[in-house]
């Protein structure tokens, strides 16, 4: 994948799980705390996480045939 598409995939991941994070934070504080307020913190420093953590885990893939993805998938202690 070139660099123009990985910026593209980064930035789709991160507006998505930024959007996600900030909903959850959100209805997070106002059901727990009672005030309706937003950990941008938080939503940031997930979403740049996973942007990059997501991104990684396709270039990765992507190099793997179906089979081997499949053996990747079913032997991971994540997943047990």
């Amino acid at each position: 994948m070139n660099k123009h598409g990985w910026f593209v995939e980064f930035v789709v991941t991160f507006i998505v799980t930024l959007i996600v994070a900030v909903i959850v934070t959100l209805l997070w504080k106002l059901i727990a705390h009672g005030n309706a307020s937003i950990d941008w913190a938080t939503s940031f420093r997930l979403a740049i996480i996973l942007g990059i953590a997501s991104e990684n885990v396709r270039k990765k893939l992507i190099f793997l045939s179906p089979i081997d993805r499949i053996t990747v998938f079913s032997k991971s202690k994540f997943l047990c």
